[in-house]
């Protein structure tokens, strides 16, 4: 499950619940929400690392450039980050 489907999981559980009063999917929802901010996090976490990881390497860098085969590098190691555990 990707970080926007997450939070629309709880914007629609959260919704259900003030505009319909239904409390057993949002009660579920609460029940998992552990797991799932868990994994949430791992993947806010990709993405910080995405952005510290990018500074770096490019400051890194003479004159802010890198070759061909470090950015692919670069591109490589994000996509495994991002890539959805199973």
């Amino acid at each position: 499950m990707n970080c926007s489907r997450v939070l629309a999981l709880y914007v629609d559980e959260f919704r259900d619940l003030v505009q319909r009063g239904l409390t057993a999917a949002f009660r579920k929802f609460l029940l998992d929400a552990p797991m799932l901010f868990v994994h949430f996090g791992h993947m806010m976490g990709m993405v910080s690392h995405i952005g510290s990881c990018w500074v770096y390497r490019f400051r890194a860098a003479e004159n802010g450039e890198i070759s061909i085969e470090e950015y692919l590098d670069i591109l490589r190691e994000f996509s495994v980050g991002l890539a959805p555990k199973r």
